[in-house]
């Protein structure tokens, strides 16, 4: 036998080098020295069996070794004896990932992530632990895992994937909020109709796959958390789209619909069994819905009677159609709708043309003063799941409680007078 590999630790990580031994799926010990420390990795077959470092065994060896920033490392191929494996490469360097990342994040809010994918649970780890403000408690790859993790947990937020081998995402969410409920932030390449399904089952956020995850995953988990799952429900939605949609009525009034974390189902709700009326347009701002409002448009497009678009260019309003967008687009001259305005710039510039905004869950801060509006729906904190009404909202709240309480009574027995 000869005598392996050797090298030193500066310049070449050691992680690399695992990874390297798991791909070619290499049996034998890996020996690391720094200093008057050493320790070793054996593996069989690129499966991490057993990791010692001084004082410690297991993981918390493996975590040490890691950490380990110079020195020398050898590799000694050779059989290794069975025995019970502490798990694959991949899955011990994310977890070391978060160890490493634990120290001075005791009050940070506590993540669950369940992810099947290796690569995709790394990056998912990562971006949650950049933030100081979330702490990442493990990686789970299945849906009974996380059953059982939430229990042990009691996690601040869940970040679920919809697709996993065995308990499907979806199965394993409505357990999860039978069992051991907790705030839900979807994550997948596509929404679909199974993740509109799970936003109105309670789920707080859906989050795409994609390079803006890293933009909006920490602030949307950050939101979730404050979702008050006691106040969640199922949502009922009935899907009701017609023959043939007609848009080219001249428009009769703007209904702005605003809402965020935690609200999805009620507007869904709402959307569902609201009239649909070929003169009136309907625009719906979503926040929190990072990266998903085109496919929130498309299968919405597919259940509804309006015809749907995603304000993502130049739009022209039309009458008998809903639009959703990230933000308030600005209305100009000739009913065009163009992303990046304000709540202001929906100013209509007819006079006789009503503008009415309904604020859901979740809702983002906007100023409402002064602003000219037919009529007003605020969800009644009270009750909401995601309470924190914006400030100017709350003052609203505040002078119209009376109103407030006749609203929350419509919302809960079918929007009776809301159309």
């Amino acid at each position: 036998m000869g005598e392996g590999l050797k090298g030193t630790l500066e310049g070449l990580r050691l992680e690399a080098l695992l990874q390297a031994l798991a791909l070619s799926e290499e049996s034998g010990v890996l020996r690391v020295v720094s200093g008057e420390k050493e320790g070793c990795i054996r593996l069989r077959k690129g499966r991490v069996v057993e990791a010692v470092s001084p004082g410690r065994k297991g993981k918390e060896a493996f975590f040490d070794l890691l950490g380990w920033e110079e020195g020398q490392v050898s590799f000694i191929p050779g059989s290794v004896e069975a025995g019970e494996e502490l798990g694959s490469v991949e899955a011990l360097l994310v977890e070391a990932a978060t160890h490493q990342s634990e120290k001075g994040k005791e009050n940070a809010l506590s993540v669950l992530l369940v992810e099947d994918s290796g690569l995709a649970a790394r990056t998912l780890a990562e971006i949650i632990e950049s933030s100081p403000r979330l702490h990442l408690l493990e990686i789970l790859t299945n849906g009974e895992e996380a059953l059982w993790a939430a229990a042990e947990y009691d996690p601040d937020v869940i970040l679920l994937d919809l697709h996993l081998p065995g308990l499907s995402g979806s199965r394993a969410f409505k357990y999860l909020m039978i069992q051991h409920p907790a705030p839900v932030v979807l994550t997948s390449s596509a929404l679909g109709a199974e993740g509109l399904s799970l936003l109105l089952l309670g789920a707080t956020a859906f989050c795409m796959k994609g390079p803006d995850q890293a933009e909006h995953l920490p602030r949307l988990l950050e939101e979730a958390a404050k979702v008050r799952v006691e106040a969640l429900r199922r949502y009922r939605f009935s899907a009701r789209a017609p023959a043939a949609r007609n848009t080219s009525a001249r428009i009769s009034g703007l209904t702005v619909i605003l809402s965020g974390v935690g609200g999805y189902g009620e507007v869904l709700e709402f959307l569902g069994r609201k009239e649909y009326r070929p003169e009136e347009a309907l625009l719906w701002v979503v926040e929190g819905c990072a990266g998903a409002h085109q496919a929130l448009a498309e299968v919405l497009g597919e259940s509804l009677p309006w015809e749907v678009t995603y304000i993502k260019a130049t739009t022209i309003l039309r009458g008998g159609a809903l639009y959703i967008s990230t933000g308030f687009p600005a209305l100009k001259k000739g009913w065009v709708l163009e992303p990046g305005g304000d709540l202001r710039s929906l100013l209509l510039p007819e006079e006789d043309l009503p503008l009415r905004v309904m604020v859901f869950s979740g809702t983002v801060p906007v100023s409402v003063s002064d602003l000219r509006v037919e009529r007003m729906w605020v969800r009644d904190p009270e009750t909401a799941p995601a309470p924190a009404l914006p400030s100017s909202f709350q003052a609203l709240a505040e002078r119209s409680f009376r109103e407030l309480k006749e609203i929350q009574q419509e919302l809960e027995t079918g929007y009776g007078g809301i159309s």
